[in-house]
């Protein structure tokens, strides 16, 4: 329970599809009734980003993922890291054959941290993959 009920709800159905994969999964994550992010906005960044963690993990020996939303003073931080051991293509371009119908996820992703003045990062270090998000919350 985030306290919200859209990522409630995107986040446990995720988690369910994760686990029934064995994948382990975590989430540490509290929204306050003052956050200003749009739930709908929330469960965009939320969705896409697990749903290519859960793919990642699909692939590896021992895959997880790991999720942590809190606010901090005046943003909201989200941070999804999951077991990556393959190479990553440059600007996350999907590695998918069909690039028309793949690789708009992450598209939204970026669109919907613009939206709030945010930051979308990430980096590849000890064989984890981690997303990085910092969005305004006033």
């Amino acid at each position: 329970k985030t306290g919200n009920s859209i990522v409630d709800t995107i986040v446990n159905n995720k988690q369910a599809t994760a686990e029934r994969k064995g994948i382990l999964f975590e989430v540490h994550a509290k929204l306050s009734q003052a956050c200003r992010i749009e739930s709908i906005d929330l469960g965009n960044i939320l969705g896409n980003l697990i749903d290519n963690a859960i793919t990642a993990s699909e692939q590896e020996e021992n895959g997880f993922i790991d999720i942590r939303i809190e606010e901090q003073q005046n943003y909201l931080v989200i941070c999804i890291r999951n077991k990556c051991t393959v190479p990553i293509a440059e600007n996350l371009e999907t590695s998918k054959a069909d690039k028309t119908f793949h690789g708009i996820g992450l598209k939204s992703v970026k669109k919907a941290v613009e939206k709030y003045n945010g930051t979308f990062t990430y980096e590849v270090k000890n064989e984890q993959f981690k997303v990085n998000i910092l969005l305004e919350n006033n």
